[in-house]
């Protein structure tokens, strides 16, 4: 059984629409801003896969167990203390491990300056 979110105690956030072409307003909010975050503990079952990856740069803290990230040409193992950062728009999997399920923070997040905060 795969899933994308519904742990229990969870936390899960995502700004609608609605508010994030509200950020086109402000010149400092547009810089760099998150659209969605959340904390998944002990998420069992956890799978995502995007073919076409997100719009936004996707930011993983595994702060318990483990699980495993790969991109369209590499794989990582992740576990207590690891971070990753996928780009936007490139394929990617990530899942957490059957016997020892990972806790992770995770962040989805964008803006006009990405550029001057993650050198590419």
């Amino acid at each position: 059984m795969k899933k994308l979110h519904g742990f229990e105690n969870e936390y899960l956030f995502v700004l609608p629409s609605t508010i994030l072409n509200n950020f086109n307003f402000s010149e400092v909010i547009k810089l760099l801003y998150i659209t969605d975050l959340g904390f998944y503990p002990k998420a069992r079952y956890h799978f995502a896969h995007r073919n076409h990856g997100a719009k936004e740069w996707i930011l993983i803290f595994c702060t318990h167990g483990k699980g495993t990230v790969k991109s369209a040409t590499e794989e990582w193992q992740i576990e207590n203390g690891s971070i990753v950062l996928l780009p936007p728009n490139e394929e990617h999997t990530y899942y957490a491990n059957d016997d020892d399920p990972w806790d992770i923070f995770w962040v989805h997040f964008t803006g006009n300056s990405i550029d001057e905060y993650i050198p590419q």
